[in-house]
């Protein structure tokens, strides 16, 4: 199927879907009347502003972005329950087409099945460029699609011929710094600033300018699987990036602990934030220090060490990181300043 997320897009904007968030309220009921909607959000794609930069980390406020919290009417549908919370699964009530949806705008959502398992709907409260998720079909967890070779290998083949004809990538949050159970990764045209700096030939462990983490070269869904089990069996998760290097996909894998330690504030990261383009619905008041120890707790070196030392697919290219790491990096970010 021929997708072209940036015509998808401009067709959501000219329809106005991502406009008036007002009207998104269910028939008027409120919870604790606590919902605050900013003077200024007259659309989703309104107020996203950067406020801040640390190293290559770049902080954006995105106040409009209200998320499935003023969505009311989630509490009385018939669906998936999300788990420890009142709420019902918004994928699940979104994708299904014989409900008479009741709210704003979900009863206008765009559906494009792409094969068995797998569709296409666009981000409700997008905070990235070109926002789009790929979802299940069906209820599947997070942390289970992926762990299936049937269905891994239907989403690895889906996500490179959506990259072939999409200049953009995917983000899969996995369930660290994600707020959903419901299997879903993000396509995005956002230019991440780790992105315009890792080479694309790099295989392994990388730690550098702040900014750690192991990519891999895939030619098929083994691999990924493979690298996957490892990360599981040393009880750690992780998110990952992943964009089209040729014929094949790079994904660059965060191995999180996300445990959070006391004395660490948490900034709840998850891949897109780990790879530089960290977005908030508040300013956060956080300085170098703060930063650095959320990193070091929840995306540690010593991991990475296990699992490369562990990893067989990747030991035969694996590089030495800390001595020809200014080879395997580009220059400079792109204006950067």
């Amino acid at each position: 199927m021929d997708i072209n997320f940036n015509k998808l897009f401009k067709q959501e904007l000219e329809r106005g879907f991502y406009d008036n968030i007002y009207l998104k309220l269910c028939n008027g009921e409120k919870e604790n009347n606590s919902i605050t909607i900013p003077k200024t959000c007259k659309s989703r794609l309104n107020g996203i502003s950067e406020y801040n930069r640390i190293w290559n980390y770049r902080f954006l406020e995105s106040p409009c972005r209200i998320g499935r919290k003023s969505v009311y009417c989630l509490k009385k549908i018939n669906g998936c329950q999300i788990k420890n919370s009142s709420y019902k699964c918004p994928i699940c009530y979104s994708l299904d087409p014989n409900i008479d949806n009741p709210c704003e705008p979900l009863n206008k959502l765009m559906r494009i099945d792409i094969s068995k398992n797998f569709a296409i709907i666009p981000n409700v409260y997008p905070y990235l460029e070109t926002q789009f998720l790929v979802v299940s079909r069906s209820h599947i967890d997070q942390g289970q699609l992926l762990n299936n070779q049937e269905l891994l290998k239907e989403f690895f083949q889906e996500i490179k011929n959506l990259l072939s004809r999409n200049n953009g990538v995917f983000v899969f949050n996995g369930t660290c710094g994600n707020s959903l159970d419901h299997f879903h990764s993000h396509y995005t045209t956002t230019k991440f600033p780790l992105l315009e700096m890792l080479s694309e030939k790099l295989n392994g462990y990388f730690d550098f300018e702040h900014f750690r983490g192991f990519s891999l070269i895939a030619s098929n869904e083994l691999m990924v699987s493979e690298l996957i089990s490892t990360i599981l069996k040393n009880n750690l998760t992780y998110n990952f990036v992943v964009r089209r290097v040729g014929e094949n996909l790079q994904f660059i894998f965060f191995i999180r602990h996300c445990k959070i330690l006391e004395g660490v504030e948490d900034l709840n990261l998850d891949a897109g934030g780990l790879s530089g383009y960290i977005v908030t619905t508040d300013k956060l008041n956080i300085d170098e220090n703060i930063l650095s120890k959320y990193l070091d707790t929840t995306n540690r070196k010593e991991d990475y060490i296990l699992i490369s030392s562990q990893f067989k697919s990747g030991g035969r290219r694996r590089s030495k990181t800390q001595k020809i790491k200014n080879k395997l990096f580009r220059k400079t970010i792109r204006n950067r300043k």
